[in-house]
């Protein structure tokens, strides 16, 4: 199953993904142009990875709630270094991403509904002239 979302941090030097590791959403971490071990960021599960536009944190879905995941750099390993469950939502939820000032966007889900993406090219010729 191919990640259902891949990210790259702010500095371009890390990839955070969306896998599937036993079974189970995991978000994991590993360096972009060099080698290093992968590092799971998310031991009780998660997906929909998103990194903080500044600072040293991912946050992640997990279930109803958004978690950040703090971190630091060491001799070019990625070490997490603690995890804070930010909001705990009370209905099912998707974390789209986040705005440059810190906000969420989430997209609730109502029962029954189906999420789906389109994506559109060219769409530019498409307008009345």
């Amino acid at each position: 199953m191919p990640p259902e979302r891949i990210q790259f941090s702010p500095d371009d030097k890390w990839i955070a993904a969306d896998t599937n590791i036993g079974g189970r959403r995991q978000v994991t971490v590993r360096p972009f142009a060099a080698r290093g071990p992968v590092v799971n960021i998310t031991p009780r599960g998660g997906s929909l990875p998103s990194w903080a536009p500044r600072g040293s944190t991912i946050f992640y879905q997990r279930d109803q709630e958004i978690v950040a995941v703090r971190y630091s750099v060491s001799g070019g390993r990625f070490i997490v270094d603690g995890e804070d469950v930010v909001v705990q939502l009370p209905q099912p939820f998707s974390l789209i991403g986040l705005a440059l000032e810190g906000r969420f966007l989430v997209g609730l889900i109502s029962p029954g509904q189906q999420l789906d993406v389109r994506v559109v090219v060219n769409w530019f010729r498409e307008l009345p002239r």
